[in-house]
């Protein structure tokens, strides 16, 4: 049998129901490590899409100047490049 000891505030040391909030304890404080390494993992995957998507805005907006004229803007569209039966 466990040994049981109070503490000066009466504390019951060892008894179930201290067991079981330790144990909960231990439990809570693994998930919340868990959960802060998740969110690390989340932050810095964030972190490098946000990069890929700039580059990729960079290297899009490198492609169509924001300097074209008004009346080449249809020049490029697909959808006037119609074959000729139609």
């Amino acid at each position: 049998m466990s040994q049981k000891r109070n503490d000066r505030d009466g504390f019951e040391f060892g008894s179930a129901r201290t067991d079981a909030l330790e144990s909960k304890i231990a439990h809570l404080e693994l998930t919340v490590q868990q959960l802060s390494d998740v969110l690390y993992r989340q932050q810095r995957e964030i972190a490098a899409l946000s990069d890929r998507q700039q580059r990729l805005l960079q290297r899009i907006e490198s492609f169509a100047p924001d300097d074209a004229a008004p009346d080449d803007a249809g020049a490029n569209d697909p959808r006037r490049d119609v074959p000729p039966h139609y």
